[in-house]
């Protein structure tokens, strides 16, 4: 089964530190560019995750602060708990899907949705649930009877299109960069 220790690892080499960068939605506190106030992210913690869980609006003093041991309570309870980390088979589709749940959060459910059917794995169930944009059992019983490196690939593949249909080109190269260095057995 997947492991989140080694998986966070891998993230944190892409989400590390403070940044505060307003063409990011994530830095803002209202979750789009312009939206609310721009306070930053911090070890990859959006500003309106952040304030969810500190229970108000973030003043950018407050991201900088934010200790790494918080961002990793965030990321286990409100991201690999949601997907149902534990129970991944493959840590390389587990590091795909934690990846872009962070960083997309719905449109990792429908990309996973996406590769679940085009692998033909029916579990009675799971397509109701899955198109309602969160994870279950029966959705990770049938992703893990798919071809995980087929579902590496085809998430990934998904991730590169929606970038380049975002058009942000100040983000964009480095999206894809972060794409380039996902390789699947790195983890």
């Amino acid at each position: 089964m997947a492991d989140f220790n080694i998986i966070q690892k891998k993230v944190a080499l892409s989400e590390g530190g403070y940044t505060c960068n307003k063409d990011d939605a994530g830095n803002w506190t209202g979750a789009s560019v312009g939206e609310g106030e721009l306070v930053g992210t911090n070890h990859g913690i959006a500003a309106h995750t952040y304030a969810h869980y500190i229970g108000h609006t973030p003043t950018k003093q407050e991201m900088i602060d934010m200790p790494y041991s918080v961002a990793l309570i965030i990321y286990r309870n409100s991201y690999w708990t949601t997907m149902y980390g534990d129970f991944i088979k493959d840590n390389s589709v587990a590091w795909m899907i934690y990846d872009a749940l962070i960083q997309h959060w719905d449109q990792s459910f429908y990309w996973t949705r996406e590769a679940i059917q085009a692998q033909h794995i029916k579990v009675e169930g799971a397509d109701v649930v899955i198109r309602r944009a969160y994870f279950n059992g029966k959705i990770i019983i049938a992703l893990n009877s798919c071809n995980q490196e087929w579902v590496f690939d085809n998430i990934k593949q998904c991730r590169l299109k929606y970038y380049k249909k975002l058009n942000n080109p100040t983000m964009y190269e480095g999206w894809v960069n972060r794409m380039s260095l996902m390789r699947y057995g790195d983890v």
